[in-house]
């Protein structure tokens, strides 16, 4: 049916090659699918305890630095096991190296304290 107007009659239809149609339509879709996954934002994760050593965190941030180069948020947590949790200190300092290793980002929040992970968002400048 080409007008789906309730006030024409008799309805105006069209005769076509339905496999035709359905192909050309799937074409249409996987495009429209193709062009909003290229303008997606992913969000990639980075784990590492507060005692990881500053190598250990150079590594990280330039793995850090390609991601937010091709456009992606990146999550980072600092894991606290056992005792860890009674110096929170030590993980925000550790974070704050981390970041000062980054040049090419910017924190989307504040760092937040998540049951025993200390979490914070990167986003591009």
């Amino acid at each position: 049916m080409v007008s789906p107007a309730k006030n024409d009659v008799p309805p105006v239809c069209r005769i076509l090659d339905f496999g035709k149609f359905k192909f050309e339509q799937d074409k249409k879709d996987k495009a429209a699918k193709k062009k909003q996954k290229e303008n997606e934002v992913q969000i990639k994760e980075i784990k590492f305890r507060p005692t990881t050593n500053e190598h250990d965190l150079k590594v990280k941030a330039n793995q850090v630095s390609e991601f937010i180069q091709d456009g992606n948020k990146i999550k980072v947590f600092i894991i606290f096991k056992g005792r860890e949790m009674a110096h929170k200190e030590v993980g925000m300092k550790t974070l704050s190296e981390f970041a000062s290793m980054l040049t090419d980002s910017k924190f989307e929040s504040e760092p937040v304290l998540l049951g025993k992970a200390l979490s914070v968002t990167f986003v591009k400048k």
